[in-house]
């Protein structure tokens, strides 16, 4: 009987043992796995991250006051007064609804 006992406990905790260590092992795997996952992203982000920063440099390059001169004189045959007007005065509902009008347009 004491055998019998014996035998069943030791099955009971090879079972419980076994079974933690099933639950171990794969714990660890999806840690891995994850880990894998977050340097796979990070690195992605780091990618268009430097993406935006180009970007944002050829729009500041677009946008330059020597370049758009330059296209506006030889394009357009525009040319550039003389005088530097310092204040522009706008009134005061017309910017309202320009304002208005913007947001509608990018809501």
């Amino acid at each position: 009987m004491r055998k019998n006992a014996f035998l069943s406990e030791l099955t009971i905790s090879l079972m419980i043992f076994i079974g933690s260590l099933f639950v171990y092992l794969f714990s660890l795997n999806e840690i891995k796995r994850f880990n894998k996952e977050i340097d796979t992203l990070q690195s992605l982000l780091r990618e268009k991250i430097n993406q935006k920063e180009l970007y944002t440099v050829e729009v500041q390059r677009l946008m330059s006051e020597d370049r758009i001169v330059k296209i506006a004189s030889d394009s357009l045959g525009l040319v550039r007064s003389g005088t530097i007007y310092k204040s522009i005065f706008v009134d005061e509902a017309q910017l309202a609804r320009v304002n208005e009008i913007v947001n509608r347009r990018y809501e």
